[in-house]
């Protein structure tokens, strides 16, 4: 598979970053970049993801039943990443090419490192996901947490 290689020509996405919103949350710092990469790289990324991670349909079970989780997920990251949430552990799959060109550019933006990533695919207007805190003890105490839509 060809590597994705952004518009701008070698993953400089200043353009980007000098065009954001900041939103104020009363816990938490947000800043949104909006078409932080163009259509053309964003409709590439989102076909490779679709039709190439190998996306997995978890169960989770409340108040004594088990029910799939409404969306397919994902877990990449660096060699022994392990993560936990409402009660699903998930071990990292090892980083793919498109993935770490996203993470790569990411991390230019933000000046902070990533080790893994987890992916949601939505496949309907049925497939969500709950109100929740990503306060999972392996986020750290202050998670940055950087979400591509």
């Amino acid at each position: 598979m060809q590597p994705i290689k952004a518009s701008t020509g070698c993953l400089d996405y200043t353009h980007a970053v000098q065009s954001y919103m900041k939103v104020v949350l009363p816990d938490a710092e947000l800043l949104l970049l909006p078409k932080f990469f163009s259509s053309n790289e964003a409709d590439l990324y989102l076909e490779v993801l679709r039709t190439k991670v190998t996306w997995t349909q978890e169960q989770i079970k409340l108040y004594g039943k088990t029910y799939d989780v409404p969306r397919l997920t994902a877990w990449y990251g660096d060699v022994g990443k392990i993560y936990t949430y409402s009660g699903i552990r998930t071990v990292a799959m090892p980083w793919t090419a498109p993935l770490l060109e996203i993470k790569s550019a990411i991390e230019q933006a933000s000046l902070a490192p990533f080790n893994s990533v987890l992916l949601n695919y939505y496949r309907s207007g049925l497939d969500g996901v709950s109100w929740h805190s990503d306060d999972e003890p392996e986020l750290g105490k202050n998670p940055i947490i950087a979400s591509v839509s």
